[in-house]
């Protein structure tokens, strides 16, 4: 990755950062999540420095728009602001995790109480990546030693 330019980053080595600028001239991060043999790639972009790994590495599936990432469930959504943004959920981990509970259990006879929908945090149909609330600023960084505390 370093040869791509990249530097793993402190908090997740996995993850790899690169500067880059839009078309528009605005700076952004190209990132690239790597974890074994699974890769995603999150630019604006990312044909070259997908192909530049294809030359280096065996891409298994090629490129294009992710579907999916280490058992994850990937889609593209457009946000209320008109931007676009990629969501990541567990559905279908989670429902072959159950059918594999049920399957163990129905060979000792047993089975899986349903509950529903249960209490949850947020209402059914929260999606975070259409959250457009305004991130937070300087104020409220990361000191060292991973306390927090907001600068005045």
């Amino acid at each position: 990755m370093e040869q791509l330019g990249y530097k793993p980053t402190q908090a997740a080595p996995d993850v790899w950062i690169k500067r880059a600028s839009k078309g528009d001239g605005s700076p952004y991060y190209r990132m690239m999540l790597i974890y074994v043999d699974d890769a995603l790639h999150i630019a604006e972009d990312p044909e070259g420095d997908m192909k530049r790994l294809g030359e280096m590495y065996t891409l298994k599936d090629g490129t294009g728009a992710p579907d999916r990432y280490l058992g994850g469930n990937i889609e593209r959504v457009q946000v209320s602001d008109g931007s676009v943004a990629w969501s990541l959920s567990c559905h279908d981990y989670l429902s072959n995790a159950i059918q594999q509970v049920k399957s163990e259990l129905a060979q000792k006879d047993l089975t899986l109480k349903e509950f529903g929908t249960g209490l949850r945090p947020y209402p059914a149909c929260y999606r975070p990546e259409m959250d457009v609330t305004p991130t937070l600023d300087e104020r409220f960084a990361i000191i060292e030693y991973g306390k927090h505390r907001p600068r005045v």
